[in-house]
C-alpha cells in the first residue's frame, strides 16, 4: 500500500515538473519591418489562456498552430505549438516571455535595428494621396485613398491593418469589382513599363473639430511571383511588408465675420444654372436648374432660396450625385430644381440668388450669385383677366340711390307672415351657428390631439423606404426641434439648445452606425423620439 502511494505522489509531481513551455524565435536581430517566426510550444501543458509579455511591440502578421503526440520508452508526450509571424514596429531591445495558467517560458531578447531600406522602386509601392503634413479647414471635406503600384506580377496581396483615422468621422466609398474584390487598373510609367494599379481603400474623413489630428495608413504584406512557385511547393518570394505611414492632419477652424445666410459651405465652389423660360402662362412655373459641384461639402447645403418672394410660390428639390475621389480630391455634385410660380401678372423681377460659401483655395468668404431674372405673366385666373396692375378706382361703381318701401302699405296679415317667416329663419341660423361652433370646437381639438400625439416629420420617418432616407428625415427633425445639424455641427450646440440626456446619446448612437454603415434600429429610435418630443 505504501508503494502504490509513493508511486502515485511520484506520477503527481512528475505531471508538474515535466511539463513546461518553450518560447523560440528564427531571428533574434531583425529589422524594423523584417519579419520573424515566434514559437510558442506547449509540452505537456495547457495552452490555453496565455499572454505573451512585450508582445505590444510587434505587429501580428499571422498565426498557425500545430500539435504532435509521441510515445516513447513507454513514455507519452503532448506537445502543441502556436506560431507567429511578428513585424517589429520600432527600434530597440525587446524581452518576450510567456505566461501560462501555471507555468511560464523561458525568456528571449529580440534587439530591433532600424529598418533596413529595401529597393522596391519601380516594382512595388503603397501609395497615398496625403502628405506626411496636411492642412484643412473644419467642415472640409478630406479625400483619403491607398492604392498599391506594382510592375511585377504579384503571387499575393494582403491587407493586414486598415487605416485608422483616430476620433476621425470616416465614410468608407472604396469601389469593389463584380465578385466583391479589390478594383484593379493598368498604367504605364515614365520609363514604359506597364504596371497594375489595386485600389486598397478610399474613404471621405471629416473632422469633429479644429486642433491637430493624425492619422495612420494601411498595412500589406506583398508577395512577388517568383519564378519557381507552384502549386504544390508553394511561393519561394518572400513578403514584402508595405505601409503604415503616419500622417499629421491641421483642422483650422473657420474665420470670423461669417456672412448672413451662411450655411457652412466650405470647399472650393464650381457652379452651372440656366432657366427654362422667361415669359410664361399664370399658373404656369419658371424653373431654375442650378447645378453645383466641386471640392465642396454641398450636403450641408438644405435650402437655396432661403426668403420669401411676395410675387413668386417656391418650390425646391435637390439630386445628389454621390461622393467620390478623382485624382486623389474630393468631388461630389448636387443639382437643384427650383420652380417659381407667379402670384400676379405682368412684368415681374424674381430677385438675385445668393449662396455664401468659404472658399478654401482663396482662403476667404465669397458669393454665388444667380442674377436678377425679369419674366412676363400672361394669362387669366377663373376666367377672369387680371390686369397688370389693378387700382381701387378701377373696380368703383356708381351707387344708385336706395329704393324706399313704405312700411305703411303692406297689410297687418302679411306682417304677421313675415313675422313667423322671421322667427323660423332666426330659430334655423341659431342652430346652424351652433353646428359650425362645434366644428370648430372639434377641429381645434382634434389638431391639438394630433400635434401633441405625434410630429409630422416622425410619421415621415416611419415610411421611410431606407436608411438614408430615414437619416435625412432625422436631420430634417433635429435642425426643426433643436437648430441642430448632426452632420455639421458638434454636440455642445444640441446641449446648449436644450436637448435632453436621451436625445443626446440617442444621436451619438445613430451618427456612430451611420459613419460605420451598421443597420439603423429604427422602431428604437422613433420610440425614443417620440418619448422625449412628447409635448
Amino acid at each position: 500500500m505504501k508503494k502504490l502511494f509513493n508511486l502515485l505522489l511520484f506520477l503527481f509531481i512528475s505531471s508538474f515538473t515535466f511539463s513546461e513551455i518553450i518560447l523560440d524565435v528564427n531571428n533574434s536581430d531583425p529589422s524594423i519591418n523584417e519579419p520573424i517566426s515566434l514559437q510558442v510550444k506547449f509540452l505537456d501543458s495547457d495552452k490555453k489562456d496565455y499572454t505573451i509579455d512585450g508582445i505590444e511591440n510587434f505587429k501580428i502578421a499571422s498565426k498557425g498552430s500545430q500539435s504532435s503526440y509521441s510515445i516513447v520508452n513507454g513514455k507519452s508526450t503532448s506537445s502543441k505549438s502556436d506560431i507567429y509571424t511578428l513585424i517589429p514596429l520600432k527600434e530597440g531591445n525587446f524581452t518576450l516571455k510567456v505566461n501560462g495558467k501555471k507555468e511560464t517560458s523561458n525568456s528571449i531578447n529580440i534587439n530591433v535595428a532600424k529598418e533596413a531600406k529595401v529597393n522596391v522602386e519601380g516594382k512595388m509601392t503603397l501609395q497615398d494621396n496625403l502628405k506626411e503634413k496636411n492642412t484643412f479647414y473644419f467642415g472640409q471635406k478630406i479625400p483619403f485613398e491607398e492604392k498599391l503600384l506594382t510592375t511585377v506580377p504579384l503571387r499575393n496581396l494582403q491587407y493586414i491593418d486598415r487605416p485608422n483615422f483616430g476620433d476621425l468621422s470616416v465614410k468608407d466609398i472604396t469601389p469593389v469589382n463584380n465578385r466583391g474584390g479589390y478594383t484593379e487598373k493598368y498604367f504605364t510609367d515614365e520609363n514604359g513599363r506597364r504596371g497594375l494599379e489595386v485600389i486598397l481603400y478610399q474613404g471621405i474623413l471629416q473632422a469633429n473639430s479644429s486642433g491637430d489630428k493624425s492619422i495612420k495608413g494601411g498595412y500589406a504584406a506583398v508577395t512577388e511571383s517568383g519564378p519557381n512557385d507552384s502549386f504544390v511547393f508553394g511561393n519561394t518570394s518572400t513578403p514584402v511588408y508595405l505601409g503604415s505611414k503616419e500622417m499629421e492632419l491641421t483642422i483650422l477652424p473657420l474665420p470670423s465675420g461669417k456672412p448672413a445666410g451662411f450655411q457652412d459651405v466650405v470647399g472650393e465652389l464650381k457652379e452651372d444654372y440656366s432657366w427654362n423660360n422667361d415669359k410664361v402662362k399664370f399658373g404656369e412655373s419658371v424653373v431654375l436648374t442650378l447645378k453645383l459641384s466641386g471640392d465642396v461639402n454641398l450636403d450641408m447645403l438644405e435650402k437655396v432660396v432661403s426668403n420669401n418672394i411676395p410675387d413668386f410660390n417656391v418650390f425646391e428639390s435637390s439630386k445628389e450625385s454621390g461622393e467620390k475621389i478623382v485624382n486623389g480630391q474630393y468631388y461630389t455634385e448636387k443639382t437643384f430644381d427650383i420652380a417659381f410660380i407667379p402670384k400676379v401678372t405682368g412684368k415681374v423681377t424674381i430677385p438675385a440668388i445668393k449662396i455664401p460659401y468659404f472658399d478654401t483655395a482663396e482662403k476667404k468668404y465669397k458669393e454665388f450669385e444667380v442674377p436678377a431674372k425679369a419674366i412676363e405673366v400672361t394669362g387669366t385666373a377663373n376666367g377672369a383677366v387680371i390686369p397688370p396692375a389693378m387700382t381701387t378706382a378701377a373696380v368703383t361703381a356708381p351707387s344708385a340711390p336706395a329704393e324706399k318701401i313704405a312700411i305703411s302699405s303692406i297689410p297687418d296679415s302679411q306682417i304677421e307672415e313675415i313675422n313667423k317667416a322671421d322667427n323660423r329663419l332666426m330659430i334655423g341660423v341659431i342652430i346652424l351657428a351652433l353646428l359650425e361652433a362645434g366644428i370648430i370646437i372639434f377641429l381645434i381639438l382634434d389638431r391639438k390631439i394630433l400635434k401633441n400625439s405625434s410630429n409630422p416629420k416622425l410619421k415621415q420617418m416611419k415610411k421611410a423606404k431606407d436608411d438614408k432616407e430615414f437619416y435625412n428625415l432625422y436631420c430634417e427633425l433635429m435642425k426643426e426641434k433643436f437648430d441642430f445639424s448632426p452632420k455639421a455641427h458638434l454636440e455642445d450646440k444640441l446641449v446648449k439648445n436644450g436637448a435632453s440626456e436621451k436625445i443626446i446619446e440617442l444621436n451619438r448612437d445613430i451618427e456612430k452606425k451611420i459613419y460605420a454603415f451598421e443597420s439603423l434600429d429604427r422602431n428604437e429610435i422613433l420610440k425614443t423620439l417620440k418619448k422625449e418630443l412628447k409635448g
